[in-house]
């Protein structure tokens, strides 16, 4: 198998992900993305932004109303850089910078939470890959997988 994520030679990293893959995961970008926009305290958004005071409603009401427009600001921006260099990954050669990489990492990782909220997927479960609504989210378990593995370069465990 060809690694999806690589580093180069110049300590840059190359995405190379088939045209179909690439515009699964810009759409599940653009999805989440206007999700954020619109709903950021959802329901679906838990896992992104969590509780802060469990025990506290006050103490987190407080922590919410002064963090969370900025934690809604940071996803939107990573959303955005990942998003670009998707785009450009669609060019030959075309290479992705650490933080570039970083933001992409990152948001997959937000897909996937809201994805494995939604769909009702815990840390616990076996999945028998039996579920087609599932495949979104292993796929996005696996390109994360390289994410990190292009960072240490080296091979995603069981391969």
């Amino acid at each position: 198998m060809t690694a999806p994520i690589t580093r180069t030679a110049a300590g840059t990293y190359a995405l190379d992900l088939p045209e179909q893959h690439r515009e699964v995961l810009a759409s599940l970008l653009g999805q989440l993305r206007d999700a954020i926009s619109h709903d950021a305290t959802g329901d679906a958004m838990r896992r992104l932004f969590p509780v802060a005071y469990h025990a506290d409603a006050e103490r987190d009401a407080e922590w919410q109303r002064l963090m969370h427009g900025e934690l809604v600001a940071s996803r939107l921006a990573a959303i955005g850089e990942a998003a670009l260099a998707l785009e450009r990954a669609a060019t030959p050669g075309a290479e992705m910078t650490e933080a570039e990489l970083d933001a992409l990492a990152r948001s997959i990782n937000a897909v996937r939470l809201v994805l494995g909220t939604s769909l009702d997927v815990s840390e616990e479960e076996d999945d028998d890959g039996t579920d087609e609504r599932r495949v979104p989210y292993a796929f996005l378990g696996w390109l994360l997988e390289w994410t990190v593995m292009a960072r240490t370069d080296g091979d995603p465990v069981g391969t």
